[in-house]
């Protein structure tokens, strides 16, 4: 607005930027515009107050100076109209210096925020990489526990069947000797009862004989014979007896062995089931890994978003800057800097 009353300048800002623009601590507010005076100071954080872009040494839409330089000179009131753009022209001029001196330092501040940048993205190639990795040891942990869980399956039934079997045996095979033993005591019984009922006999036969002892004495003889014979049966009868009692104790202790190798078998299948728990407590703590390393590639993944943010916003504060020195120089009518 070049007219009689003084030289101004306005922009326009738009805010698209994420964590807010704001116009000398006042929020634009998003895909909202306003107005950008002269002196007034424009942030891109509430917080930090980098990078900024000023418009300075012009005249404001009152007719005042805003932020003037020590090498700026003072206006004139009621001069002539050449004195007073001689005046902005060298006021220009300075502010024209100072904007390159600043887009300059901003523009080495960009350099070092893209330098920083490049390294958060390399960490975050590196995290996923860790993350990659994590999640192939995790899924061969996961396929060794299951192996692991079905072998002791596998060996858990072949346990079980082993100790069914044993137990079986070990019943049939009692079985069996308790029925062979019984079988022996009755056939024992029944030759005992024999022998006994032989004695009677005898004993009868020899008092017969007795009664007789005058008339039979071979009868006599014969009848001890025949008592001498019963006693071996007897005796043997005896024998057979007492062989049969040990073999019922041969079948017990037997039968005690069997149940030993039960609890055994038992004892293998309750080690089977602690290893396979510590397998599954392994296959956690891995999984706990893997969730850990995932939050903190997710935590990098917002902080480089952030520092993106932040150079796309120090870029616009650039542009603003460039666009600043270049109304004050078209104003100033100073030639483009080489």
């Amino acid at each position: 607005d070049q007219s009689g009353a003084g030289l101004h300048c306005r922009l326009v800002v738009r805010d698209t930027s994420s964590n807010g623009t704001f116009i000398n601590g006042n929020l634009v507010g998003k895909n909202s515009e306003a107005s950008l005076c002269v002196g007034e100071r424009l942030t891109f954080s509430r917080a930090q107050q980098f990078p900024r872009a000023t418009l300075a040494q012009l005249r404001s839409p009152t007719g005042t100076a805003s932020e003037p330089s020590s090498a700026a000179k003072p206006a004139t009131p009621g001069a002539p109209l050449a004195e007073r753009l001689v005046e902005r022209a060298w006021d220009g001029a300075t502010a024209q210096d100072a904007a390159a001196l600043g887009s300059k330092a901003l523009r080495k501040q960009t350099a070092k925020q893209q330098a920083e940048l490049a390294a958060q993205r390399a960490e975050l190639t590196d995290l996923k990489s860790q993350l990659v990795q994590a999640q192939a040891q995790a899924a061969a942990s996961e396929t060794a526990a299951a192996e692991a869980s079905q072998a002791a399956a596998l060996e858990l039934r072949a346990a079980k069947a082993q100790a069914a079997d044993a137990a079986r045996q070990a019943v049939a095979e009692t079985a069996a000797v308790r029925r062979s033993n019984e079988k022996e005591a009755k056939e024992a019984d029944a030759r005992l009862a024999e022998a006994w009922a032989a004695q009677r006999e005898s004993a009868k036969a020899l008092e017969s004989e007795r009664q007789r002892h005058a008339e039979a004495v071979r009868e006599r003889d014969g009848a001890v014979a025949a008592h001498a014979d019963a006693a071996a049966v007897v005796a043997r009868l005896a024998t057979d007896l007492q062989a049969a009692h040990n073999e019922a104790a041969r079948a017990k202790a037997a039968a005690a062995e069997a149940e030993a190798d039960a609890a055994a078998a038992r004892g293998a299948v309750g080690a089977a089931e602690a290893q396979a728990a510590g397998l599954r407590a392994d296959l956690e703590g891995v999984r706990r890994v893997v969730a850990e390393a995932t939050r903190h590639a997710e935590a990098h993944a917002v902080r480089l978003e952030a520092a993106e943010e932040m150079v796309r916003g120090r870029q616009l504060a650039m542009e603003v800057e460039a666009a600043a020195a270049r109304v004050a120089r078209e104003e100033a009518g100073a030639p483009r800097p080489r």
